[in-house]
């Protein structure tokens, strides 16, 4: 898990040195489109380790009187902390190619987009061919979402789906015993 943790957050560095730093003189916003999501998307296979880490280990929080607005404030503020060293990149070496409000509403979508993971990664039953589907559907409506709709109308959404899809799976679901 750490390696995976290692792996992914050098692999989403990188991608946005490529995009923010190596072709910030011929910075293209579109292609920072297509692949920003990547690196979000990168993060659903921390989401499944996370999720079955806290099932798994943690599965006495189960047991507890939280309400699931709590527990998914817990994982939201979880995301945050994992997608902070991209947040602070994008700021630091944005070179002015991106408004400040559009960073900040990439950022707001990346929380979502792994809140929304954390749903599916719930349905799923932590099953990781099932997931990976929902992964791949979730990058081309991202895509789709941020074109047509906007950056704040793209994160709203998912927001609201990502809430959705929580609420409808954590209460149903139960760790299959092997």
């Amino acid at each position: 898990r750490k390696a995976a943790f290692a792996m992914v957050k050098i692999f989403s560095l990188l991608m946005l040195g490529m995009l923010l730093v190596r072709n910030a003189d011929s910075f293209d916003a579109d292609l920072f489109a297509i692949f920003y999501p990547l690196t979000i998307i990168a993060h659903a296979s921390l989401v499944l380790h996370c999720v079955d880490f806290n099932e798994t280990y943690l599965h006495v929080n189960r047991n507890l009187p939280l309400h699931w607005l709590q527990v998914a404030l817990m994982y939201c503020f979880t995301w945050c902390i994992i997608l902070l060293p991209e947040m602070l990149f994008m700021f630091v070496n944005n070179h002015s190619n991106l408004p400040l409000v559009q960073i900040a509403m990439e950022s707001v979508t990346a929380v979502s987009v792994l809140f929304l993971f954390t749903g599916m990664a719930l349905g799923c039953g932590l099953d990781m061919e099932r997931y990976l589907l929902f992964v791949f559907m979730v990058y081309i409506v991202i895509l789709i979402l941020q074109k047509s709709a906007g950056h704040i109308a793209g994160a709203a959404a998912i927001a609201i789906l990502a809430a959705m899809v929580f609420k409808a799976h954590y209460y149903s679901f139960e760790k299959e015993k092997v």
